[in-house]
């Protein structure tokens, strides 16, 4: 059997796979009412307070901006009056609570309604719309979904894609409340923005180039790599160039399978989810794999591996459980060491045992290391002049806390962005306060995993 192997999904309608012909402009405006503290019809907070999810919206839109040999360019955000989906060729993005947005929106976390041409498939609208009865934050407040993540996801909609079988792209379709690494693409988002709308563009990709659809395809069969499990094999390819490769595989039930996966600090509780996990770079974590067959005796420390960057298994620091969400199924724990320089990315985890083998395809994610920044090495930037002098006062809490900077008076006015300072005192010996706004929040908090329902709604010119 000869197929085509799938990068990414595109959403396809009536046989139109969907497209936007403004992708080197694309213009989104924001509900007017779009800020922290924004409260529903109940007065529950949509929002909260401390966050700022303008910044967030345009940093999802910039992620698909930047990737490499993409003609996509969105545009900066305006703003609008506008509060609910209507097609009228202006792409709105909103939090609002109407009777129309709960009705398209249901249970899920967010929804992408698209207008397009009918007879073309050219996409002439797309209105986003967060569900106003979940809570929403830019600072990873647990139980609250990131809004850079579920704009990230949206947007991708939006653009013309849909769900991935990836499970750490993008586009996956479950997300859990806190989680951020899916604010980041993932190689197999990118490859869609640039395939898609390539810089030239170079049209459509044919339902012939993306192969038979996911959904209805026969997955009775046994995981297979090239070369093999022990010895895999990288496929070259090359612009202009065929590229095959021949691969065998087993039919009938796979004795292995991995059905969820997770990452944690090592010794922590880690929940397991049918979706991708994350771990930065340099980092060793504990990771767990769940499924059937994971039980067998074979599997090894030696018959672990994960394909596509450089992660090691911890000699000695496999442990065999079961588990406790009342299905049973056997669990592998194990720690891994992340390399410093590990490519960022996805990595497939794979468990071989026998002649046997299953595959998290595209499971981890690795992320880059993230700031620290202590008490210790924040210094005032009011005045770089000689004599100039500052203190710190640090208290963190388990909510969002400040770092407090005191200045003597005189010393040239600080700047920055998200910077405030009171206004100046009469008296030249009072000193004055620059505060910096610092989020300490809980990551680790488990959350059940939602889904991305899409709606379409077809309209012909």
């Amino acid at each position: 059997m000869v197929c085509s192997a799938q990068a990414y999904l595109r959403t396809s309608v009536f046989g139109l796979l969907l497209r936007r012909t403004d992708a080197g402009d694309i213009r989104f405006l924001v509900s007017a009412r779009t800020d922290g503290g924004l409260q529903n019809s109940s007065g529950a907070v949509v929002i909260t307070p401390p966050s700022f999810p303008t910044s967030a919206l345009a940093f999802a839109a910039a992620s698909w901006t930047a990737v490499p040999a993409s003609a996509v360019v969105f545009s900066p955000l305006g703003r609008t009056s506008v509060e609910t989906s209507m097609p009228e060729r202006v792409n709105v993005i909103s939090f609002a609570d109407t009777p129309d947005n709960r009705s398209a929106v249901g249970d899920a976390v967010a929804i992408t309604r698209t207008y397009f041409d009918g007879r073309t498939g050219n996409i002439q609208e797309t209105d986003i719309l967060f569900n106003p009865a979940l809570v929403f934050s830019t600072t990873l407040e647990g139980g609250t979904f990131d809004i850079q993540t579920v704009a990230t996801h949206e947007l991708g909609h939006a653009l013309g894609a849909t769900h991935s079988g990836l499970l750490g792209a993008a586009m996956f379709f479950h997300l859990g409340a806190s989680a951020i690494f899916y604010s980041a693409l993932s190689n197999d988002d990118a490859a869609f923005a640039t395939e898609v709308y390539a810089e030239p563009q170079d049209g459509p990709v044919t339902p012939q180039q993306l192969g038979a659809d996911y959904q209805v395809a026969n997955t009775s069969f046994s995981t297979a790599i090239l070369g093999g499990f022990r010895a895999p094999q990288a496929l070259t390819v090359a612009a202009d160039r065929d590229a095959s490769a021949l691969l065998t595989v087993e039919d009938g039930t796979p004795r292995l399978n991995i059905v969820a996966g997770g990452a944690g600090a090592l010794d922590s509780a880690i929940p397991l989810a049918s979706r991708g996990f994350a771990i930065v770079r340099g980092q060793t974590a504990s990771v767990s794999l769940a499924g059937p067959g994971l039980d067998d005796p074979a599997i090894s420390e030696n018959t672990i591996s994960f394909l596509g960057s450089p992660v090691t298994i911890e000699p000695g620091s496999l442990r065999r459980t079961r588990a406790a969400d009342g299905s049973n199924l056997p669990v592998l724990r194990f720690s891994v060491q992340v390399a410093p320089a590990a490519p960022l990315g996805s990595a497939s985890n794979v468990v071989a045992a026998g002649a046997g083998a299953a595959v998290f395809s595209a499971g981890l994610r690795i992320l880059p290391r993230g700031p620290v920044i202590a008490a210790a090495g924040v210094v005032s930037a009011a005045s770089f002049r000689s004599g100039a002098a500052a203190r710190v006062s640090w208290s963190p809490s388990s909510g969002p806390a400040w770092v407090r900077i005191r200045s003597r008076e005189g010393s040239s006015k600080p700047t920055g962005v998200g910077a405030s300072r009171p206004a100046r005192s009469q008296s030249p010996s009072t000193a004055s306060s620059l505060h910096v706004s610092m989020s300490v929040t809980d990551r680790s908090t488990p959350s059940s995993p939602s889904s991305w329902p899409d709606s379409l709604a077809s309209r012909s010119s």
